[in-house]
């Protein structure tokens, strides 16, 4: 229960903290949110590396490593908040959870596992949802391959981490992660600056602890109960954006939507769950 709880609160924290960039891309640069923001993440992460295991928390064995998945983690950010002010945030982020599809789409080919039929078929039922949330003759846009474009860096991330599982502690990985952030938004700052508020820095210190506590709650959980049991709860974060996105923009989904939505969070909950399934079982290379 301790690590569903972490799990579910993770996915509260996250898409608060994505509910504040929303809010904040509206007024300002994506370069001067990302750039100031990074500053109270940094100074969340160095509390909670001095809590845990002090400085060693942050070492890095492999700087080619933490350079590959710093740039995929900056690259979506940037795509990602680009995308918050032109559409919905409940589309936005239901579009990022189809990540573990297309994990489990990559593993064949950069992984060399073997996916079975049933994943192959809540892959296909998920991308179903993804068409009805994108339909391109609809409400939607081409604005939507945005969040998808999110979700493809992730997943290739996710597919390095494969590879350094047990080498790079997570701490470590968001804070490369942020500083590199910082510094490629840093030039962008030439380009546009807007004027801030009272309310903007308290958004943006709010956002980047969010951030920060999120990302721990997600290792920490996985400490108190096997990931085949808490990965699944990962898709409650939709049902979070849904309520935000209702009571903040009175943005909600169509029936179609709704649908979409149901399909891409059941398909991705199934492909999540047997995967993290196989991993606990140490089974990643049968098929499902």
């Amino acid at each position: 229960m301790a690590g569903i709880a972490m799990m579910v609160a993770s996915g509260a924290f996250l898409t608060t903290n994505d509910a504040l960039m929303k809010y904040l891309a509206t007024d300002l640069p994506v370069g001067q949110i990302v750039f100031l923001r990074g500053f109270p993440v940094m100074a969340a992460l160095a509390i909670i590396a001095w809590r845990a295991d002090g400085w060693a928390e942050l070492r890095v064995n492999s700087w080619r490593v933490q350079l590959l998945s710093a740039g995929l983690f900056t690259a979506s950010l940037f795509i990602f908040v680009s995308s918050l002010p032109l559409m919905p945030l409940a589309d936005a982020i239901v579009l990022i959870y189809t990540s573990p599809i297309l994990v489990m789409a990559l593993a064949p080919l950069l992984l060399k596992e073997r996916v079975g039929w049933r994943r192959w078929l809540a892959a296909g039922v998920g991308f179903a949802g993804v068409a009805l949330l994108t339909r391109p003759s609809g409400a939607a846009d081409w604005v939507y391959l945005l969040p998808l474009g999110v979700a493809l860096l992730l997943a290739l991330r996710d597919v390095l981490m494969r590879h350094i599982a047990g080498t790079e502690t997570a701490t470590s990985l968001v804070f490369v992660g942020n500083v590199m952030t910082m510094v490629l938004a840093l030039p962008t700052l030439l380009f546009g600056w807007a004027p801030l508020t009272p309310l903007h820095y308290l958004l943006m210190a709010l956002s980047g602890v969010f951030f920060a506590i999120a990302q721990v709650l997600m290792v920490e959980c996985f400490r108190h109960a096997e990931a085949a049991v808490v990965v699944p709860f990962r898709y409650t974060s939709v049902l979070w954006a849904v309520v935000l996105g209702w009571l903040v923009w009175n943005q909600h989904p169509d029936g179609w939507g709704f649908l979409g939505i149901a399909l891409v969070v059941g398909g991705g909950f199934v492909v999540a769950r047997r995967e993290a399934r196989a991993r606990t079982q140490n089974r990643g290379g049968e098929g499902a």
